[in-house]
């Protein structure tokens, strides 16, 4: 029997064996796996330690991880050598290679103090990377005093990859808003190792989304029309829905001219673009240009506005307003360098607030002020229209006819009850104004019937019968020789023809395993003869009597690709249609069809008017081409040959290359008889991956004019670039040295 001494000796040889069992299965447990996933006590966010030895402190609640610590945190994740973490406070302390990953943005040094509940912290010895700003940040030390908020000693600051950046900024302390503006004391713009220049006290854009505050700065010199030329931009985030930039220009030959813009966004189906300028020109001008003539005095009112505005009503109801007006015809002349209308110019209307429809520089010839509603149904449509255009090459726009309004009613081409036959038509209303000249009321309808006809499914027939009705209504001050009122209708019928012929060859060319052949003729012929009273005034179209016959061929080529991958493309190599009109009698002036009468039944045809003596048997003849054989070439021409003179009546060319390094050559010709002729070359060459040339030449070869010559010669690097350009235009002549700091922003000198 044990006595009560041995019986606590053993009782303890036991406990201290189980303590030594249960320590050694703590140590390797701890060792081998990941501490247990908590929650922090003050944020509630679930957090995750890993390390290769893990110490827990019961009385702080201290967390103390060793030897390759991760922690999982709200969705960042700290890396270490040794990290101390208090659950109470939320603070820890990492040392040794420490590594934060916050999204795509990191931070990385020596030592860092972070609070993991109130995201703010001091790094030691390291650097910060802003993704969304592809921006860097280096100092001894680097505070974050807010979610998108830091402080930093000693700083560097650049958008430059590597450890030895083109450029960055230096100075002793730093304060920046991602998303907002940076300020930097004592700073000094650092080329390598070389400062360029420093600067008591710095502010720099730090930020991508809309923000309020000033834009970069525009200046450049003119020698003839501007001079010195100053503008600074201040953008206004009203609201998620509004905003404004004003813009504040000063131009040393012209005076301080003040714009502002408002733009709103309501829905994805109400937005639009106020804008508005004003100045009142001090330069004295003596010019001569065509039929214009100005002489004016300092103090002239230059001014301009603009407002573009689409609501969506419904999926089929819509309306839309583009207004815009300047002070007078050399507005854009004047400031063809540089205006609101060249900047926000959209070509292809992708952007809902980039879409002024016009290139505003010395070329344009009109403008036109547009409101209109459209209400469509399944195979109708209503569109109201109300147009004002103001004539550039007029010295007075007073005699130009304005549509106020039109209303047009069109209903596409649909079966006709239950027959085999199909109907068309075209209704309309115009009322022509103007100050000078004939005006008055406009109405037009035009009903069209057909029946198309398949011949075995080889080739379809369609005999049409059309009818067009002009009524006009003058209400101007006529004469005793003229009548105020009259009708005359056309009445036309005839035959199309058309059918398609196709064939597939075998090739083997590159990729290209199989090429389709398409050939599609089509005749029309047309008799219609005109009947009325009244002498047709000059706002109403030409109705006249016509025999004609007018025949076309479309002939298309199309590669299939096969790539290795399995991948199956098409590509048009290429489109050639020919066609003409063959007057058999005509009564009138008709001319040459703006569109072939193979479209007729579809849409309503108008002629261009032509002198008696120009009337011939045959029209021009149509040729259009579009090759495309590869992805780096392509051509464009669409022409008009009038074969009674042997001569261009119209000429229209592009043609594009390109190539693999970035090298681009556009070159365009274009030549309207008795008009215009001028030729565009674009050419940018890659002479190194980092160096670029480019030679625009723009030429009018009817008047010997250079419309524009410029050389420009870029070198660009990851993180800045620099172009230098010469350039002579109408009128001007203009050096640009430009230097662009990406993340920062550009500025040069012109």
């Amino acid at each position: 029997m044990l006595d009560m001494g041995d019986y606590r000796t053993a009782i303890h040889g036991n406990l201290t064996c189980i303590f030594l069992f249960l320590n050694l299965f703590l140590s390797i447990f701890l060792a081998f796996c990941p501490w247990p996933v908590f929650a922090s006590e003050n944020s509630g966010q679930p957090m995750s330690i890993e390390a290769n030895q893990l110490s827990y402190d019961w009385s702080g609640e201290v967390v103390r991880a060793e030897g390759d610590v991760h922690i999982v945190y709200s969705g960042n994740t700290l890396s270490a050598d040794q990290v101390s973490y208090n659950r109470q406070s939320g603070n820890a302390t990492a040392t040794g290679n420490v590594k934060l990953l916050s999204g795509a943005d990191v931070l990385e040094g020596r030592r860092a103090e972070v609070n993991v509940d109130e995201k703010i912290g001091t790094l030691y010895q390291g650097y910060v990377f802003m993704a969304r700003n592809h921006f860097y940040l280096r100092g001894d030390k680097i505070e974050k005093t807010g979610e998108n908020t830091y402080f930093v000693q000693d700083s560097d600051a650049t958008t430059c990859d590597g450890a030895d950046p083109a450029w960055h900024l230096y100075g002793h302390e730093l304060n920046v808003t991602i998303e907002g503006y940076g300020t930097l004391k004592d700073a000094r713009f650092m080329v390598g190792s070389e400062p360029i220049f420093y600067l008591p006290y710095m502010i720099f854009p730090a930020k991508t989304t809309r923000q309020s505050g000033f834009l970069l700065p525009d200046v450049s010199y003119s020698t003839n029309k501007l001079g010195w030329d100053v503008e600074l931009p201040f953008f206004y985030a009203i609201s998620d829905q509004m905003d404004a930039t004003f813009y504040e220009r000063y131009m040393d030959k012209r005076g301080f001219k003040q714009g502002a813009e408002f733009r709103y966004a309501f829905s994805a189906d109400s937005f639009g673009t106020l804008y508005g300028d004003y100045l009142e020109d001090r330069m004295q001008i003596e010019e001569t240009n065509g039929n214009l003539f100005r002489d004016w005095q300092p103090g002239r009112q230059r001014w301009s506005y603009y407002l573009n505005n689409q609501t969506v009503l419904s999926k089929d109801f819509y309306i839309r307003t583009d207004l815009v007006k300047v002070s007078d015809a050399w507005y854009f002349q004047d400031f063809n360098s540089n205006n609101y209308y060249l900047n926000h110019y959209g070509a292809e209307n992708i952007d809902p607030f980039k879409q002024v429809p016009f290139k505003g520089d010395e070329t344009l010839g009109s403008l036109e002020s547009k409101m209109r509603a459209v209400k469509e149904w399944d195979t109708l449509n209503l569109t109201t229209l109300v147009r004002y255009t103001d004539d550039f090459t007029s010295s007075s726009n007073s005699g130009t006819a304005q549509k106020y309004p039109e209303v047009t009613l069109t209903a596409i081409r649909q079966p006709f009850l239950r027959t085999p036959m199909q109907y068309a038509f075209q209704t309309s209303y115009d009322y022509y104004y103007r100050q000078v000249g004939q005006k008055g009321s406009l109405y037009q309808i035009e009903p069209v019937l057909m029946l198309p006809i398949s011949l075995h499914g080889m080739s379809t027939v369609t005999p049409f019968i059309d009818y067009r009705e002009a009524y006009w209504n003058r209400d101007d001050a006529t004469d005793s020789s003229t009548e105020d009122q009259g009708h005359r209708g056309v009445f036309s019928t005839g035959l199309l023809w058309d059918t398609e012929l196709r064939r597939t060859f075998q090739a083997s060319i590159g990729n290209i395993d199989k090429i389709q052949h398409i050939v599609r003729p089509e005749i029309a012929y047309t008799y219609s003869t005109s009947e009325g009273d009244g002498t047709i005034p000059d706002f109403a179209p030409p109705l006249f009597s016509e025999h004609s016959i007018t025949y076309a061929v479309i002939n298309v080529l199309t590669a299939r690709d096969h790539s290795a991958e399995g991948a199956v493309s098409y590509r048009e190599w290429m489109r050639l249609k020919l066609a003409q009109t063959y007057y058999i009698q005509t009564s009138g002036n008709p001319g040459m069809p703006t569109s072939s009468s193979i479209n007729y039944i579809k849409n309503s045809q108008t002629w261009l008017p032509v002198s008696e003596a120009d009337t011939k048997p045959f029209g021009d003849v149509q040729i259009e081409l579009d090759v495309t054989p590869l992805d780096f070439l392509s051509f464009s021409s669409r022409n008009l040959y009038n074969v009674e003179k042997e001569s261009w009546d119209q000429t229209n060319c592009t043609l594009n290359l390109k190539d693999r390094r970035g090298d681009t050559l556009s070159a365009g010709y274009s030549y309207t008889v008795d008009t215009a002729e001028e030729v565009d070359l674009s050419l940018t060459s890659t002479l190194r991956n980092d160096l670029f040339a480019t030679f625009i030449l723009r030429q009018d070869l009817r008047d010997q004019l250079g419309i524009e010559q410029t050389y420009k010669l870029r070198y660009q690097k990851q993180c800045w670039s620099v172009e230098a350009s010469y350039s002579e235009t109408l009128g001007d002549r203009s050096f640009n040295v430009l230097v662009s700091l990406y993340g920062l922003g550009r500025s040069g000198s012109k």
